[in-house]
């Protein structure tokens, strides 16, 4: 088991864990999108 992400998976949205849209929940600065945090949960 792979723990730490390859540069292929960090190549796909839907598994790349810093593509995210949280705003205040995130780092300072990160954007605020709901629809791309709707994607993130499906």
């Amino acid at each position: 088991m792979c723990l730490a992400p390859t540069s292929f998976h960090l190549l796909d949205p839907a598994v790349h864990g810093t593509v995210r849209g949280n705003g205040l929940a995130a780092f300072p600065g990160w954007p605020t999108s709901p629809k791309l945090e709707q994607l993130n949960d499906t």
